[in-house]
This record gives structure tokens, sequence and C-alpha cells, in this order.
């Protein structure tokens, strides 16, 4: 059985550090008479890689992403893949799509302001002369 101290010079951690995974329950340990906290070997082993045992921990994660490596797991991820690049394609067409009827809406209201314009507007008269009754008379008469 290892105390705190021996546990955290075991593992290469702070005494502090191993505490903490005692206090929140990671790390389960028990007291002696005297209050001090004694670690099981195998109990220290679960939580931390003890004396280089990281190397070996790397390893069993390898074994255990190989496990989970099936032919059945392989063709989900290519299905998966192809999905992913199909959808990225859909989303790059409706990018276009929508920068063209942007730059489509925009061209219609531009004419359907200058339509308007044409619409409404009302050419200034010319001042008008006022011609008195001689003038108007003999305009007619010749």
């Amino acid at each position: 059985m290892y105390t705190l101290a021996q546990a955290a010079k075991a593992v290469g951690k702070a005494k502090s550090t191993v505490f903490e995974a005692i206090r929140s329950g990671q790390l389960s340990a028990t007291k002696d008479e005297k209050g001090r906290f004694k670690i099981d070997p195998a109990e220290l082993q679960r939580v931390y890689a003890v004396n280089g045992n990281s190397e070996q921990k790397t390893e069993q994660e390898k074994w255990q992403i190989e496990q989970n490596r099936t032919p059945e797991n392989d063709i989900k991820t290519a299905l998966l893949e192809q999905e992913l690049h199909f959808l990225k394609k859909q989303i790059e067409q409706l990018e276009q799509v929508k920068t063209d009827l942007q730059e489509d809406r925009d061209r219609w209201r531009k004419q359907a302001e200058q339509t308007t314009i044409l619409l409404t507007h009302q050419p200034q008269s010319s001042p008008t002369q006022k011609t008195g009754f001689f003038s108007t008379l003999f305009s007619k008469v010749f």
C-alpha cells in the first residue's frame, strides 16, 4: 500500500493532485489508524499510468481502436464520407443559386425603380405666352 506521498511520487504527480483525485472519488483510498491515506497499487494503476506504463496505455488504446474497426464500421464510415462530400457539393450549389437569385433580384429592383421614374416623370411644360385677343384671332386666320 502506498501513502499519499509515495503514490504521488510513483505517478509523477503532486500530492495535491492525488489528494484531489481521492476527494473527488476518482481514486479510492483507505485511512490508517493515524488518519493517513493508504492507496492500493492496483487502484493507482487503474487511475494513473505507473512507472512508464503510459506506453502500455497507448498500446491498449490502439488495440481498442483496432477492435472497433470492423468491415461493417469501415463501410459505414465510407458511406458517411460519401454523404458528407455530397452534402458539401449541394451546399456549394445552393450558395451559387442564392447568389444568382440575389443578383437577379437586384437587377429587377433597379429596373422597377427606373420604370417607376419614367412613368411618374412629368416634363416641365414651357411657360405659356399670354396671347392677346388680336393675336389669337389673327393666328387662326393666317
